[in-house]
């Protein structure tokens, strides 16, 4: 888990306890940001060959936060994903393979295999 989502869930169980919500309120929680399927999309352990056979990886613009150099970039293993400036990435759909590196790393959940 990473300190951000460490530091939100810390306040989260805080705010919970005061209301008598603690358990399903952090379900609900985990459910929504850490991305337990609610918005549609692939989790990371949902990932093999099968899966996204007939997907293909697309960028969710509005979940980009578009001001950093994407991290998802680097661990592309065949340079699918590219990225100008601070914007939001590129993928060039005939070098991916389908991998879902790129998923995987992303902080944001903007990597998405539909």
């Amino acid at each position: 888990m990473s300190t951000a989502s460490a530091k939100a869930e810390t306040h989260i169980r805080a705010a919970a306890k005061l209301g008598g919500l603690k358990n399903s309120f952090i379900a609900v929680w985990r459910q929504a940001v850490m991305g337990n399927g609610i918005f549609g999309f692939l989790r990371n352990d949902e990932i093999n060959a099968e899966t996204v056979k007939n997907k293909s990886l697309k960028v969710l613009k509005a979940r980009c936060p578009q001001n950093h150099p994407c991290p998802s970039v680097r661990v592309c293993p065949t340079g699918a994903l590219m990225q100008k400036g601070f914007s939001a990435p590129h993928v060039d759909a005939d070098k991916c393979v389908k991998c879902g590196k790129c998923v995987k790393s992303c902080p944001m959940r903007a990597l998405v295999f539909e």
